[in-house]
C-alpha cells in the first residue's frame, strides 16, 4: 500500500445528496488516490412550508441558542433569512450548536460566526453540550423531516426545553443509475459510503443484492445498527463519526490486506 495515497486503486461510491458547493467527502478522499464515483440515494428538497421556519427566525431572541443537525438545514435557514432580507437574525444573542465539524464548518464559513460542537457527531453528544449549556429559554431545533428521534428524546427526558423546526425535506430516489449498479455487479466499485441511516434505507431499497458485491462503510453505530437491520453488515465502521473518520476507516482496512489487488 502507498502510504501517502492508501487507496490508490481503490473505487468509491459517494451515496449523499448533490452538493452545489463541492463534496466535503470527496474532498477527504481526494489525497488518498481513490478514484470517485457519484450516486445519491437521497435528494435535498424545501419544507412543504416555510411559515415555522419564519416564525423561528422573527422570534429568535427568544431562544437559549439554535441546533444545526446537518449542514443542509443551516444552507436552508441562511438562505430563506436572505430571502426574506433579514440577514441580523445571526446576530442573536444566544448560542449556536452544530452537531459535527462539517455542520460547524458550513456555518461558520457562511456567516463567521462561531458554533459549539459536541465531541462526538451524535444526537448523544448533542444531548450532553446542549444540557452543560442549558438555561431558562428553550433551544431552537433546526433539522430535516427524516431523522433520529434520540435528542428529543434525551432532552425531554432531562426537562430541557426546545422547539423542533423542519427547515428541509429529504427524499428517497426512486430509480438507481443503471450504470453505477452494472459497476457494482461487475465488482468495479470497492467501496460504498453510508453517512446516515436515512441513506442506509434508501441505499438497500434502491441497490439490494448488488450490495454484496462491494464493501459497505458505516460513518456511525447508529448507521450501522440501520444497514444491519436491513440485512447489510458494513465491512468496516469509522471509529471517528465524520468524514475524515471514513476515509480513515477504509485506510486501515485496506492497510491490513497485504494481498489486496489494485485495479
Amino acid at each position: 500500500m502507498n502510504v501517502e495515497r492508501p487507496l490508490e486503486g481503490q473505487t468509491v461510491l459517494i451515496t449523499r445528496p448533490a452538493q452545489p458547493s463541492g463534496d466535503r467527502l470527496g474532498l477527504c478522499l481526494a489525497p488518498t488516490g481513490a478514484a470517485v464515483v457519484y450516486s445519491p440515494v437521497i435528494q435535498i428538497l424545501p419544507p412543504s412550508g416555510w411559515d415555522d421556519v419564519d416564525r423561528a427566525l422573527d422570534s429568535i431572541d427568544n431562544y437559549n441558542g439554535c441546533v444545526f443537525l446537518s449542514h443542509h438545514g443551516v444552507q436552508a435557514v441562511l438562505n430563506r433569512a436572505k430571502s426574506l432580507g433579514n440577514s441580523g437574525w445571526s446576530e442573536s444573542p444566544g448560542q449556536f450548536f452544530s452537531i459535527g465539524s462539517g455542520t460547524q464548518a458550513e456555518w461558520e464559513c457562511l456567516t463567521g460566526k462561531t458554533s459549539l460542537v459536541p465531541k462526538q457527531s451524535n444526537s448523544l453528544a448533542m444531548a450532553e453540550l446542549l444540557f452543560e449549556n442549558r438555561h431558562h429559554s428553550p433551544f431552537l431545533i433546526f433539522r430535516g423531516n427524516r431523522g433520529s428521534s434520540v435528542l428529543p428524546e434525551q432532552l425531554l427526558s432531562n426537562g430541557i426545553p426546545f422547539e423542533q423546526v423542519i427547515a428541509y425535506r429529504s427524499a428517497d430516489v426512486e430509480v438507481a443509475d443503471p450504470l453505477i449498479v452494472q459497476r457494482m455487479n461487475d465488482g468495479q466499485i470497492d467501496w460504498v459510503t453510508v453517512t446516515s441511516s436515512a441513506i442506509a434505507r434508501a441505499l438497500v431499497k434502491l441497490f439490494g443484492d448488488s450490495l454484496n458485491m462491494t464493501r459497505l462503510v458505516s460513518i456511525s453505530p447508529t448507521t450501522s445498527d440501520a444497514l444491519t437491520d436491513l440485512g447489510y453488515r458494513p465491512v468496516v465502521e469509522s471509529r471517528q463519526y465524520d468524514f475524515d473518520g471514513l476515509v480513515k476507516a477504509m485506510s486501515r482496512w485496506v492497510g491490513d490486506q497485504p494481498d489486496l489487488p489494485n485495479r
